[in-house]
């Protein structure tokens, strides 16, 4: 499910819920909906492994364009103006 949720971080904006909500319906279209909603352990190794792999996509636009690609990449760039490093093209 990783490979569903790399792609989509590279878009400022998007939080990892969307990722969460695609991986799921994925998940649940591949496998069969008889047991997700009852407990069914894959319902959430979709989801969480998607968002861990959004959370370092969001770095992407976040250092190469000065772009925060969620709220914590957003702190991480602040963090680096104010050690006056500035992300991006120079």
């Amino acid at each position: 499910m990783r490979r569903y949720g790399e792609p989509h971080r590279h878009i400022p904006g998007l939080a990892g819920s969307v990722v969460d909500w695609l991986t799921y319906a994925f998940a649940s279209k591949t496998k069969g909906e008889k047991h997700f909603g009852h407990g069914d352990i894959r319902g959430v190794i979709a989801p969480e492994s998607a968002n861990n792999a959004c959370a370092c996509g969001a770095m992407v636009p976040t250092l190469l364009f000065g772009v925060p690609g969620s709220g914590t990449a957003a702190i991480f760039l602040g963090g680096l103006l104010l050690l006056g490093l500035e992300p991006g093209l120079a």
